[in-house]
């Protein structure tokens, strides 16, 4: 009996190991996305080495972003706190793609009108 006792605490304590060890691997960012006809911009307010990002998304097209700003997926490193992608979709949506540093694996949301989404490592909020 006092062998499985133990065997349970172990685990129990191991199960806990594993889910803070997840909790360390966010990274903390803050950014809000406006968004024109075929241009996106992010604001950053926090965790980001940018201060304002802008690039060019068509239907269709896709955008790695991490901490630094623009990048390609093939020159990812190791270093990089965030990475996600962000994709403008045919219906007028957006899809993120959380690939590091992120809670979420994929956010998506539709933005028409005077709409800034605020992105964090958490998910996203529609400010109106």
């Amino acid at each position: 009996m006092k062998k499985f006792f133990l065997i349970f605490v172990a685990m129990a304590c191991f199960g806990n190991y594993a889910d803070a060890q997840t909790d360390y691997d966010l990274s903390e960012f803050k950014f809000s996305i406006e968004i024109r006809v075929d241009y996106v911009r992010l604001v950053s307010t926090k965790g980001c080495d940018f201060n304002m990002l802008g690039f060019s998304l068509k239907v269709g097209d896709t955008q790695a972003v991490n901490k630094s700003g623009m990048t390609c997926l093939d020159d990812t490193t190791t270093e990089d706190s965030f990475l996600f992608t962000i994709t403008r979709t045919e219906e007028g949506s957006f899809i993120l793609k959380g690939i590091k540093g992120t809670a979420w694996k994929e956010l998506s949301f539709t933005c028409a009108g005077n709409c800034r989404p605020i992105i964090d490592q958490n998910g996203v909020s529609l400010i109106r």
